[in-house]
């Protein structure tokens, strides 16, 4: 068995903590749903374009906790997204389809939180590729 070894341009992913971070990710956005949801993720609502803009800072500030706290920087950032939001999507389509009592919505307005996680997690990997490819 031969050893990996970590130059300064491929920093190792601490992936047990990054995969623990996509959990807490996946936890918080299906709390703020299910908060949250039953007076904004409601189907006509006029204020949905504008919800909608609120999950980019709000993935940007998932973003920047999570790798942060996972310690990765420069082109390190977008394979960390990837973890993070790999293990949140993993999640949530497991909790959509066998525990969407999760979410606390009417199974009318589940259709808005997949469309919402999908929307934040493209924002995420959007936003982590532009950091990554401005690091270098």
């Amino acid at each position: 068995m031969t050893t990996a070894t970590v130059s300064p341009s491929r920093p190792a992913l601490r992936l047990p903590l990054l995969v623990a971070l996509g959990v807490a990710l996946w936890f918080l956005a299906a709390m703020m749903f299910r908060v949250l949801g039953p007076f904004v993720l409601v189907p006509g609502n006029a204020a949905l374009p504008l919800v909608f803009a609120l999950f980019i800072p709000v993935a940007w500030a998932f973003l920047r906790v999570g790798v942060t706290l996972g310690g990765a920087g420069g082109s390190a950032i977008l394979p960390a997204a990837v973890v993070m939001s790999l293990t949140a999507m993993l999640l949530d389509s497991l909790a959509l389809t066998f525990f969407p009592a999760i979410y606390g919505l009417p199974p009318a307005q589940l259709f808005l939180v997949a469309t919402s996680l999908l929307w934040g997690v493209a924002w995420i990997l959007l936003i982590a590729f532009v950091q990554a490819r401005r690091a270098g």
